[in-house]
């Protein structure tokens, strides 16, 4: 079912057709679940403002961006991503510009019974990703005794 999407975003971006914010995040549901770096980095705008529980961080969507998304890619192969799926998807929007999406991932592991399940919420510009806040997504990892600490820098 992925791919099959992934493949009608392709078409329709090929085509210069405006993307929904929906789509937008079809598209990067469908990179995050391939660990695509270079698609989850295309769902970014070239600087955008990234927060979790440790702190809010300015970034620029650029090869340090993209180390920080290799390192983050295989964190999740350790502990065994299968997928990543959106398990809930809430969508407001703010202005003719900006979009609030609230989502409710679904992380499934090999050799992990059960699923792990967190909340991001991100505002779109137009057809990109400009803000988030990863809520709770270290701590339902830790709650499964997946990861002792993760940084979102360095």
């Amino acid at each position: 079912m992925l791919k099959f999407r992934d493949n009608i975003m392709e078409r329709r971006m090929q085509r210069g057709d405006v993307m929904s914010v929906k789509e937008l995040f079809d598209r990067y549901e469908v990179a995050l679940s391939t660990s695509n770096i270079d698609e989850i980095a295309k769902c970014y705008n070239s600087s955008f403002i990234m927060s979790n529980a440790d702190g809010a961080q300015s970034v620029n969507n650029d090869d340090e961006f993209l180390t920080i998304l290799e390192r983050t890619s295989g964190f999740y192969k350790q502990i065994g991503m299968i997928s990543m799926i959106i398990d809930r998807y809430v969508e407001s929007v703010l202005d003719d510009s900006h979009t609030l999406v609230q989502i409710e991932w679904h992380l499934r592991m090999k050799e992990f019974q059960g699923y792990v399940n967190f909340d991001v919420t991100y505002v779109v510009n137009k057809e990109l990703i400009v803000f988030f806040i990863a809520h709770n997504e270290q701590q339902r990892l830790k709650e499964a005794r997946l990861l002792f600490h993760l940084s979102i820098s360095s």
